[in-house]
């Protein structure tokens, strides 16, 4: 697995993501490290981001590994009238696994 610091990590996240961070503040993103793999949390107010095949390919490339899981799912309601404050979203686990290797998605349907 190929080491980034976590404004790397940032930078990738908010490129694949690029609303991510329009209804809320720098705490829904977050980058942790645990040893030998890296928990990477993405959330957003009022409703969880999307993820795609797309999206987590494009992380195993940039980590090269081929082992990126979705570990937790988060949900946390805000104003109970409004939601405001509220946080959806998942931790996406990079973990040390097979070399990337690019899966072709151009014959599959």
């Amino acid at each position: 697995m190929k080491e980034r610091t976590d404004s790397e990590i940032r930078e990738k996240v908010l490129e694949l993501w690029p609303n991510l961070l329009d209804w809320a503040d720098e705490s829904y993103f977050g980058v942790q490290r645990h040893g030998d793999y890296i928990d990477v949390k993405i959330s957003s107010m009022y409703e969880r981001p999307g993820l795609s095949f797309d999206q987590i390919n494009a992380l195993a490339e940039f980590f090269d590994t081929m082992k990126i899981e979705t570990e937790e799912e988060i949900t946390e309601e805000g104003c109970e009238s409004c939601d405001h404050g509220s946080k959806y979203g998942f931790v996406l686990r990079a973990s040390p696994g097979k070399p990337y290797e690019r899966i072709p998605t151009e014959n599959v349907g």
